[in-house]
């Protein structure tokens, strides 16, 4: 099943055709088009991965490109509002929802202040104190602070992969910096 899944898009496409028309190995069972199904499914996801990959890698580049011409705090709200545009679409467009407890609204707001204004506010100052290559480097230690300040927070154990990861992770970050310059 799995190197069915595997399949080009082409020899797909020719057996759906096969199915439709009652010929092939899995004709009438109902197999085939749940193997299809779930190969389009899968074909989505990696689509929209590649597309938020595309967008974070743009994001240094145009962002720095934008404060030649624009104050910090102008071009990030330029950005949110283009962000809220997408948001609201994407928003409206559901048909279900799920209601969010009236004891949590107060944690997700936090975390919504931190997560956007106050990371935004840091974020676009100090891209404009830096290159954008830099700003790159320094954001993707990112997950060692999150580590780090996990443990220290709320005590918990960093394991020996944890640590293993965090110095590959430092050595990329430092072969990335010592090898530019």
């Amino acid at each position: 099943i799995l190197e069915f899944l595997r399949q080009p898009e082409d020899t797909v496409r020719t057996q759906r055709e096969n199915v439709r028309q009652g010929r092939g190995l899995f004709a009438g069972s109902g197999l085939l088009e749940a193997l299809l199904a779930e190969r389009a499914k899968e074909r989505r996801a990696e689509f929209l991965l590649l597309m938020v990959v595309l967008i974070w890698a743009a994001n240094y580049p145009v962002a720095k490109y934008g404060l030649k011409e624009l104050s910090p705090l102008l071009f990030n709200g330029i950005r949110y509002a283009i962000a809220a545009g997408v948001v609201a679409v994407m928003f409206f467009s559901r048909s279900t929802w799920t209601p969010i407890a009236s004891a949590d609204w107060l944690l997700l707001l936090r975390a919504g202040f931190i997560a956007n204004v106050v990371y935004q506010l840091a974020f676009i100052i100090g891209l404009s104190m830096t290159s954008a290559g830099n700003a790159a480097i320094l954001l993707s230690t990112s997950p060692l602070w999150t580590l780090f300040l996990s443990a220290r927070m709320h005590k918990e154990h960093i394991h020996l992969q944890m640590w293993t990861g965090m110095v590959i992770s430092l050595l990329g970050v430092a072969m990335i910096i010592f090898g530019s310059g």
